[in-house]
């Protein structure tokens, strides 16, 4: 990643006074960008340093989310054309073109309640302990 972002300034604007860069997080990343021309750049010059060290992007697993974009030209790698998405899990978290959180909210939730339920005979095996030494 460090190739690809090194002296460009193709970032978001994110306050008045700083941007936002590319995110990047073991093997997720997610590449931003306001204009088509910088963020396809970006994917070819991704693609281009991973294949030399022997990694490849997977174009099938790759997706492209447009959030008040007007442009449809597609952005591709090798030729290969991305899939356009309305949303997609980055990290555990849900990105929409909406902004909404609903979903996330409620994935949260039943996560929770998941581990809650692995968790509670855990909890009860603990209070009996607790009253049998009292």
């Amino acid at each position: 990643m460090r190739n690809v972002t090194d002296g460009r300034r193709q970032s978001l604007q994110w306050t008045l006074t700083s941007v936002l860069e590319d995110l990047d997080y073991a093997d997720d990343l997610g590449l931003l960008s306001h204009r088509h021309q910088d963020i396809q750049q970006k994917t070819d010059l991704l693609n281009t340093t991973a294949s030399t060290i022997v990694l490849r992007v997977n174009a099938k697993k790759t997706q492209v989310l447009r959030l008040n974009s007007n442009n449809t030209e597609p952005i591709s790698i090798e030729g290969r054309p991305l899939e356009n998405v309305e949303e997609f899990a980055y990290l555990g978290s849900k990105v929409t073109t909406s902004g909404e959180c609903d979903k996330e909210k409620d994935t949260r939730i039943s996560k929770a309640n998941q581990a809650f339920a692995m968790l509670r005979p855990v909890w009860r095996s603990t209070i009996i302990s607790l009253r049998i030494k009292v």
